[in-house]
């Protein structure tokens, strides 16, 4: 969710998992979610538990997810190139 709304508002987004390492728990995850769970822990918009896994069928608060979204706006420098 977070990826396609920073797609949707910054068409020019560079989704660059380059040099990310694959979570403990990757074989969890569906197919399409794998880059960008990669894109958002590369970038620190959400680490996971901090110890290598994702937890990719957990729950997202809706807190956690207001709080992913403003870490996507304020490292957007950092992935979007204008």
């Amino acid at each position: 969710m977070t990826t396609k709304t920073l797609k949707a508002c910054f068409p020019n987004i560079v989704i660059d998992i380059l040099g990310q390492p694959d979570f403990k728990d990757q074989k969890d995850f569906a197919s399409y979610a794998i880059v960008p769970a990669k894109f958002m822990s590369k970038y620190e918009i959400t680490v996971g538990d901090g110890q290598g896994n994702f937890n990719p069928n957990g729950d997202c608060l809706r807190q956690q997810t207001f709080i992913f979204l403003v870490k996507a706006y304020n490292f957007r420098d950092r992935y979007i190139y204008e």
